[in-house]
């Protein structure tokens, strides 16, 4: 019977290797891609210093607004959500990359900068 440490610790490597993948195959060739693991175990994804994305839960989500958000419902995609201290489940605005997407070197840039453009206005709104 495995311990919850070492439960954690294949949840922990399966979260890597996830990470990996999406690193260095799905995001391959792309420049300027960075990421920073996060206190909850997440990565945030940056293209050029612009938060575009982040990896949780063997999950690949990308930034949405008003201008791309319906590229992502229109393929039936969820949002990345938590829940918060009072147990509520709370959504963000990342939603998963489908797989036609993941799968496509040509559409994943576009998404990208897609995601990227709605960093960039999420940032100026609340300034």
């Amino acid at each position: 019977m495995n311990s919850i440490a070492s439960m954690k610790k294949i949840k922990k490597s399966e979260q890597n290797d996830f990470l990996a993948y999406v690193l260095y195959d799905v995001l391959a060739g792309i420049s300027g891609i960075t990421s920073r693991r996060t206190i909850g175990g997440s990565f945030i994804l940056y293209k050029e210093g612009v938060i575009f994305g982040l990896v949780a839960d063997n999950q690949l989500y990308f930034k949405v607004d008003e201008h791309n958000k319906q590229s992502f419902t229109d393929r039936q995609c969820r949002p990345f959500t938590y829940q918060n201290q009072e147990g509520e489940d709370v959504a963000l605005s990342y939603f998963e990359v489908p797989d036609e997407v993941v799968e496509n070197k040509q559409l994943i840039g576009e998404w990208i900068n897609q995601s990227c453009a709605a960093s960039i206005r999420s940032k100026k709104q609340r300034a």
